[in-house]
C-alpha cells in the first residue's frame, strides 16, 4: 500500500500508512533544513512518491523520536545514503549512525527536547517554529496525550509536556497523525488543563 503524501507548506510534508504490526496509522515528517531534507520516523515510502517533493535534492538525515520507532529506517537510510540519528537513551533498543540527548542541537539546528514518561528516549525536536514529536501526543481522531497504559510514567509524562508551553512553535507534528497548525501551543495547554481536572 502506498502510502498518502501531504505537502503542509512549503519545506514540511507528510506522509501516513496504517501498519498492521502496530494497528495503527504511522505519521513521517519531512522537514526542509538549512543543510537539506531531514526525514522523522519514516514508514516505507516508494522513491516516486517523493521524487517530486525532494525535486533532486537528497535526504540528509532520518532521525527517530524513541525507542518505538526503528520502523522502515534502516531500509531507507541505505536508500538515501543516510545517516539515521537516535536518542543516546534508546541504544540498547535501535539501530542507528549516531546517537544524541537532551539538550543536544542536531546539524540541523534542531534541538532535542526529552519528553521522559513515555518510553526509553522519547524526545520533541524543535526545528525552527515545527515541534516535531513522537509517541507522546497523538493527533487521530483527536488531539490527546498518549494513554496512560503505553506510558512508564504517566505522571512525569504530563510534567515533562508541560515544558513544551515554554517553546515557540507555529506547527506541532506527530508519529501518528496530521499536524496541527491552529494555535498547537494554546491546544496543548488546554488539553494539558483538562488532564489535570479532577
Amino acid at each position: 500500500m502506498t502510502p498518502e503524501v501531504r505537502r503542509i507548506r512549503e519545506g514540511l510534508v507528510i506522509w501516513q500508512l496504517y501498519v498492521d504490526r502496530v494497528k495503527v496509522d504511522c505519521t513521517s515528517t519531512l522537514l526542509r533544513a538549512s543543510d537539506g531534507w531531514v526525514v522523522f520516523d519514516p514508514v516505507d515510502i516508494p522513491m516516486d512518491a517523493l521524487s517530486p517533493v525532494l525535486d533532486g535534492e537528497s535526504v540528509s538525515r532520518i532521525v527517530l523520536t524513541s525507542e518505538n520507532h526503528q520502523r522502515d529506517s534502516v531500509a531507507l537510510a541505505r536508500l538515501w545514503d543516510c545517516p539515521i540519528l537516535a536518542p543516546a537513551e534508546a541504544r540498547p533498543e535501535l539501530v542507528a549512525d549516531q546517537w544524541y540527548a537532551a539538550g543536544d542541537v542536531l546539524p540541523d539546528g534542531s534541538r532535542v527536547i526529552p519528553l521522559p514518561g513515555v518510553a526509553l528516549g522519547e524526545s520533541a525536536l524543535l526545528c525552527g517554529d515545527v515541534l516535531v514529536v513522537g509517541d507522546a501526543l497523538i493527533h487521530l481522531k483527536e488531539f490527546d496525550i498518549l494513554p496512560d497504559k503505553y506510558c512508564l510514567d504517566p505522571a512525569r509524562l504530563r510534567c515533562s509536556l508541560a515544558a513544551l508551553l515554554d517553546e515557540d512553535f507555529s506547527t506541532l507534528c506527530f508519529a501518528h497523525g496530521l499536524p496541527l497548525e491552529e494555535q498547537p501551543r494554546e491546544r496543548l495547554r488546554a488539553l494539558l488543563t483538562s488532564a489535570s481536572a479532577p
